[in-house]
């Protein structure tokens, strides 16, 4: 009957259907609806004083059914609300109510409408709570309120590296192209980047070194090889549909050395200009090129370019030291939300 009244728009025969169903409850200390079914009643008929009273006192609200009427209407309830959603934004926003009562019901009422959370929800709802870090809806946010959504996600990428050597390491070494891989994840505005990159560089000017009474004679041209790895880590300062903008730090080791020599006694005889820890800092931005969505995953194809500079913290052979400059060109596949 109570429906009935709602769908003919007889919104005072419906209130008081309301209310006298809620005495006749009261009286078996039962509720005859359930919470969000309250809700969308007090909507409808535009009771918002008793909206905003279950919104505060949910602990208490939910906690306290016992159903004396068992028809369920929740669904055919939600169907009214939406129907009579211009109605119902405009009484809020027309109303005399506050700006913390008018912020909370534009969130309630969006993902009601929406079905689900997205950025601009995830945005009001962060906002929300930094404006208003006392408010009385809290348990209503925790307890009904959807939560944001928690943005992160998988890729492993595979490129080139390009090396330029600094100081005292760029005059005796050639910039060089390497290969380049990654495995990144990230979580939210967390960013972080499992790395590995190498390649060879020609030496520019012919030096000798003994090192455990081997005399090592290197000639210009010989290739060193190079390697690094580590940990990459940042924060996003751009999180878009199609962009990313993250600076980052890195720590991690490299290492630059050569195997000429390698095999002419029993003995190792690689020689490394440095084996050592690295420190640095870099950017990170990747563009979307494609979303890769199935039945069972979503994904995505992107173009990944890093580039930045490594300070190398010590030197085998010292004349030689100096730090790295790198740019990094990589295709990524990644799972998960970009």
């Amino acid at each position: 009957m109570l429906l009935e009244e709602i769908q003919l728009f007889n919104y005072p025969k419906a209130t008081e259907i309301f209310y006298f169903l809620q005495s006749k409850a009261e009286q078996k200390q039962c509720n005859v609806f359930n919470y969000t079914e309250e809700l969308y009643i007090s909507m409808l008929i535009s009771n918002w004083d008793y909206f905003f009273q279950k919104a505060e006192n949910i602990k208490i609200e939910r906690n306290s059914y016992c159903y004396f009427f068992r028809d369920n209407v929740e669904r055919d309830l939600y169907s009214e609300v939406i129907k009579n959603s211009d109605r119902i934004e405009a009484q809020i926003q027309e109303g005399n109510f506050s700006p913390e009562q008018k912020e909370l019901f534009e969130m309630y009422f969006y993902v009601l409408k929406l079905g689900t959370q997205d950025e601009w929800y995830n945005n009001q709802l962060k906002n929300f709570k930094k404006k208003y870090p006392q408010t009385q809806y809290k348990d209503f946010i925790n307890i009904y309120l959807p939560k944001p959504i928690v943005k992160g996600g998988l890729s492993f990428s595979f490129g080139a590296t390009g090396f330029f050597p600094q100081g005292n390491l760029q005059g005796n070494f050639d910039a060089s192209v390497g290969g380049a891989m990654s495995f990144d994840f990230n979580i939210n505005k967390l960013y972080f980047s499992l790395f590995l990159d190498g390649g060879t560089q020609k030496l520019k000017t012919p030096f000798n070194v003994v090192k455990d009474s081997f005399s090592y004679n290197f000639k210009s041209g010989d290739k060193f090889s190079n390697f690094n790895a580590g940990l990459e880590g940042g924060y996003f300062v751009f999180r878009g549909k199609h962009v990313h903008v993250v600076p980052y730090l890195t720590i991690g080791g490299g290492s630059l050395e050569s195997n000429l020599f390698e095999g002419n006694t029993p003995d190792d005889k690689e020689y490394e200009i440095y084996n050592s820890f690295i420190y640095g800092g870099g950017l990170h931005t990747e563009f979307k090129i494609i979303d890769l969505n199935d039945d069972f995953a979503n994904g995505y194809l992107s173009l990944k370019l890093d580039g930045g500079y490594n300070v190398i913290t010590h030197y085998n052979y010292v004349p030689f030291k100096g730090n790295v400059m790198y740019l990094k060109l990589s295709l990524n596949l990644g799972l998960g939300i970009f």
